[in-house]
């Protein structure tokens, strides 16, 4: 590594209008080096990211006069557009997070890769263009490559359009690539490939690495070191051993607390970070994390803003008033989850009946066109659920694990098998007959955004199942009843006159999971319900299921692709793969114990649960 850095960020601010959604953030990237910014979101790591590449400039950003993005010791905030255009992409490439919003859905995927080659003039031909990009498709690690050349994104999986925007980032043979949460929403088998993949990048093409990610246990192990954002600010930094094996700012502590940890389990209660980041409207003054902090003093936390100050060694900063491990001196905290859920081997519930049952569970998709193509996307699947009973369905993406959960529900039409619903066939049930039963019988889907009608107000989106099924004006299904559920999912009846685009993810979650319960649903079926959101409010809204199982006497199919969420609170497993079922056992048994090597695997991919067991050696210098 060159004693210059690379990229030099110093005293960045950056407002839109008159609020400031980054303050005073000053970080290093030295040639060569694997760098993180980790935290909720709302601290504003992908807005630094922009400022970085000047895209905040069609966000409607802002750069403060006084700050300075150095890359190379140019500065870019002096550059004009035509200027930076010439350094965004061939200098410094970029991953977007999304790679369904990144992908044009309508051009070829070898179109794209060659645009993109086009644009910054590194062929000069359509012809070297598509060979470029078969190339950059298998430097990858794109299966079959040439023919990915022309398919459209909607005929790839996440995991190989994530792939699409490396090799995108990488066409125009840049120095610098900022990967901004690059594997956000996939299984762990695929994140496991792609930080492989980054990782393999970087050493084969000289590459520089910023990561902006909120998953602390995948940057744990592939970062050399890390920065911490909360509220606009750096609150932490140091190398991943530093700050992962001595945290010092409580917020990094918090962060840590809420991951799951191996010793979890049913009935006791995971961490969470009480309340939620400040909005740029609200930044609190002094210390941004001073509201949530257990150990705020009103005198000092409240009225200056720390400075990152040194942990004892150089390469180690943070900015609190409360360092280090403060646990002996914390208040104890009165929990506010109800009573446990009995565990899966109590004799009371062995004895309970099934309320789900599936048989021989067959979906057949095909596909019409030039190339008529049949895909067997569920073959022979058979599982039972007790009532009161958490179950799991786990594997990678494309397993069939989604398709089984609307089969359940009738949402698409099982290709064939029984589906034995509280000892009723749903198989032999007309539409109208399969409604009536579709009211004890509720899906939380993974997106909210995507599942919540954006242009009706959240009073309005728990009525109409209610509507729906002519119950709306009748006793305990009113306006004061839908205040209720809002109180339930720890929420307020104020919100009910809000829209969905007024909440943050896990607010929006919790309104998805008060519209499934309007009907009082025996089972709900939760759709990978914390895939895409933060730990901490991953955290909170596991709690949330597990309380109102326990005071509802819900039944759950969860599906999920984090095993050490799956493991906390379901009491079975089922491993799928390829559209079966391989592995099936109590969830102790199934950790402790894996059989199928498929299992093995899975349970293999999947990042540490606690990043602070993660030897790395400290970075040899600091830029």
């Amino acid at each position: 590594m060159s004693a210059a850095p690379l990229l030099s960020v110093e005293r960045l601010r950056v407002t839109f209008g008159h609020l400031a959604a980054v303050e005073d953030v000053s970080f290093t990237v030295g040639d060569g080096e694997r760098v993180a910014i980790v935290g909720e979101s709302g601290s504003g790591k992908s807005v630094t990211a922009m400022s970085i590449t000047g895209l905040i400039n069609y966000q409607a950003g802002r750069i403060a006069p006084e700050s300075k993005i150095l890359y190379g010791g140019a500065d870019i905030t002096k550059m004009s557009d035509e200027e930076i255009r010439k350094i965004r992409g061939r200098q410094i490439g970029m991953v977007f997070q999304d790679h369904s919003g990144a992908l044009n859905p309508v051009q070829r995927i070898g179109d794209q890769i060659g645009e993109a080659l086009r644009v910054h003039d590194v062929v000069d031909s359509k012809a070297a263009a598509r060979a470029r990009a078969l190339e950059l498709l298998e430097q990858v690690g794109i299966d079959r490559a040439s023919e990915r050349l022309d398919a459209y994104p909607h005929e790839l999986s996440g995991g190989m359009r994530q792939r699409v925007l490396i090799a995108m980032g990488l066409a125009p043979g840049p120095k610098l690539l900022i990967a901004d949460e690059p594997t956000t929403a996939l299984d762990a088998l695929i994140q496991r490939q792609i930080v492989a993949l980054l990782h393999d990048l970087t050493e084969a093409l000289d590459l520089t690495l910023l990561m902006i990610s909120h998953d602390l246990r995948l940057v744990s192990g592939f970062a050399d070191r890390l920065y911490v954002m909360y509220g606009g600010r750096i609150v932490e930094t140091g190398t991943a051993a530093q700050v992962f094996g001595a945290p010092q700012h409580q917020y990094t502590r918090a962060l840590l607390d809420s991951l799951p940890s191996r010793d979890h389990r049913r009935g006791s209660s995971l961490k969470v970070i009480g309340g939620a980041p400040p909005s740029i409207a609200a930044r609190p003054t002094g210390c941004p994390f001073h509201p949530r902090c257990r150990f705020n003093d009103k005198n000092l936390c409240e009225s200056t803003m720390p400075p990152l100050e040194s942990a004892g060694q150089r390469t180690h900063q943070f900015a609190c008033y409360h360092p280090g491990d403060q646990t002996a001196a914390q208040p104890k905290e009165a929990s506010r989850h109800l009573a446990p859920v009995p565990s899966a081997d109590s004799a009371a519930e062995e004895a309970a009946p099934y309320l789900l049952e599936v048989v021989g569970l067959d979906h057949v998709y095909s596909s019409r066109g030039r190339k008529s193509t049949v895909v067997k996307a569920v073959d022979d699947v058979s599982f039972s659920i007790r009532r009161g009973e958490s179950f799991g369905l786990v594997g990678e993406s494309g397993s069939g694990k989604s398709t089984v959960a609307r089969n359940v529900v009738r949402l698409i039409e099982p290709s064939a098998g029984r589906i034995l619903f509280d000892g009723q066939d749903l198989m032999g049930l007309s539409r109208r007959e399969m409604r009536t039963v579709r009211r004890r019988m509720q899906i939380v889907f993974q997106d909210p955004r995507s599942s919540l009608d954006p242009r009706i107000r959240v009073g309005e989106l728990l009525a109409e199942p209610l509507r729906i099924y002519r119950l709306w004006g009748k006793p305990g299904h009113d306006k004061q009843r839908l205040g209720e559920l809002m109180e339930l999912v720890g929420l307020h009846e104020r919100d009910l006159q809000k829209y969905p685009h007024e909440f943050s993810g896990g607010q929006l979650q919790r309104v998805a999971i008060a519209r499934a319960l309007t009907l009082s649903p025996d089972l709900v079926v939760c759709d990978e319900p914390v895939s895409s959101l933060d730990a901490s409010v991953s955290a909170q809204i596991i709690n949330l299921l597990s309380d109102l199982q326990a005071q509802l006497g819900l039944t759950y199919l969860f599906i999920g692709h984090d095993l050490s969420l799956v493991r906390y609170f379901c009491d079975h497993i089922a491993v799928m793969n390829k559209g079966q079922i391989v592995e099936a056992a109590d969830s102790a048994t199934l950790f402790s114990n894996p059989q199928h090597e498929y299992t093995k695997r899975l349970l293999d991919a999947q990042p540490p649960a606690d990043p602070r067991t993660v030897a790395r050696p400290a970075a040899a210098t600091a830029p």
